[in-house]
């Protein structure tokens, strides 16, 4: 995977947080995936998968058809977006330009 691909997963990621919170199987199989791709990915470090990981758990929460009503609405997306901001910064520092 190469520093465009690496921010084009970031940006499916963020695309989805988007979405309202609710059952969304397929928003939380695009984490997964994208976890799973980046931990065989030679640039892979354990800052990035802490990220990673901590997404895909917020992904699991507010994706779910119950889990995220026992959050504040507004608290839980705030926190996702900033896993999510860190995640790109993880991702821009394991995958320099080039």
């Amino acid at each position: 995977m190469d520093r465009e691909q690496a921010l084009a997963t970031w940006n499916e990621l963020r695309e989805w947080a988007r979405e309202e919170a609710g059952n969304n199987p397929g928003a939380i199989d695009c984490a997964t995936k994208a976890r799973i791709n980046f931990s065989y990915d030679p640039n892979y470090n354990t800052y990035l998968g802490e990220k990673m990981l901590a997404v895909v758990g917020h992904f699991e929460i507010w994706f779910s058809p119950r889990k995220w009503q026992r959050w504040d609405y507004d608290h839980l997306k705030g926190i996702m977006l900033a896993d999510l901001q860190k995640l790109k910064s993880a991702i821009q520092s394991a995958y320099p330009p080039a």
